[in-house]
């Protein structure tokens, strides 16, 4: 009789051992996202962009401030592509109005560079045209900083 108990016992620890690493494992999974914190200039005006990576997309907010004459700032968010990150940006434009455009990024050296190109509009989704996008020099160049200097 002990014998049989005991064969007990060990499946039953074994079957508790397997739950937990399965319950671990789904839960790695889940919390498997990245937060960092970049910052962009050009002439006077500013940029800065915090996003949560996950394994195919991204999210954050993105705020760009035109030296003294005002701000647009808003969310983003959208699918990782190998190196490039393709989505929107839906905002409160300084004139007050709200308005979603396609948001592009391509990946590099941990910078990001935005993309530009002629956009277009299906069924309100916003995109850029097919081969009018490009990464210009002109365009921001996110680098990454620390949390604390994000919006300083």
């Amino acid at each position: 009789m002990e014998m049989g108990t005991s064969k007990q016992i060990v499946k039953k620890l074994f079957f508790v051992v397997a739950v937990i690493f399965l319950l671990h494992s789904c839960n790695k999974r889940e919390n498997s996202s990245i937060k960092k914190f970049y910052k962009a200039s050009k002439g006077d005006s500013t940029a800065y962009l915090s996003l949560v990576f996950t394994k195919n997309t991204f999210y954050g907010e993105y705020e760009i401030q035109y030296g003294l004459l005002g701000k647009d700032s808003g969310a983003v968010r959208g699918n990782r592509i190998g190196d490039t990150l393709r989505g929107d940006f839906c905002y409160r434009s300084y004139g007050g109005d709200i308005k979603r455009v396609p948001f592009v990024l391509l990946e590099r050296n941990q910078k990001l560079k935005m993309g530009t190109g002629l956009i277009s509009t299906y069924m309100t989704i916003p995109f850029y045209v097919k081969g009018t996008l490009e990464f210009k020099e002109s365009n921001f160049l996110f680098k990454p900083i620390e949390q604390s200097r994000f919006g300083k």
